[in-house]
């Protein structure tokens, strides 16, 4: 399968309805889809670290959440419990900025398109400043290279199984 994350902006005034859409535009196209508050993605490897645990866990029946989707969402907040997780990086009212991950050889684009999305791929690389809301201590980030900092976030996404 296919897996592909991109970065997109739009008016969201409405999250439950959003999301609704987003699940019937994106079958109709050929995907599935889930969408994550831009701001608390750091970058394509989280969400597919997410993408790899949560598969692992639907093979093994350890899953949470009833549906792929929110086990990957569920995966990629660090968090076990579906509430908390959908806080976390879930889509917020009123906030335009979302990653989404699309599954499935359907259009992406075209999916963008029909939901009156822009695509921005910029907006999928993390800010250093949302670190603490996974946990992450300035002194675990002294602990890593500059460059590997947003590996602590996988090491949450991976710590979900262990929590379990």
């Amino acid at each position: 399968m296919r897996y592909l994350v991109v970065g997109a902006r739009g008016r969201l005034s409405r999250v439950e309805k959003f999301m609704e859409t987003l699940q019937s535009e994106a079958h109709s196209v050929g995907l599935e889809a889930q969408a994550f508050d831009a701001d608390m993605v750091f970058g394509k490897d989280h969400i597919l670290s997410a993408v790899h645990h949560a598969e692992r866990a639907i093979e093994e029946g350890t899953n949470v959440a009833s549906s792929r989707m929110l086990e990957i969402l569920v995966y990629a907040s660090g968090e076990r419990q579906i509430s908390t997780a959908l806080e976390k990086v879930g889509l917020k009212e009123g906030k335009g900025r979302m990653v989404i991950l699309a599954l499935g050889e359907g259009d992406v684009n075209q999916l963008l398109e029909r939901l009156g999305l822009e695509r921005d791929d910029s907006l999928i690389e993390g800010q250093r400043e949302m670190l603490p809301t996974f946990g992450i201590t300035e002194e675990e980030v002294g602990t890593v290279l500059p460059d590997r900092v947003f590996d602590l976030v996988l090491e949450r996404v991976a710590l979900v199984d262990i929590v379990r």
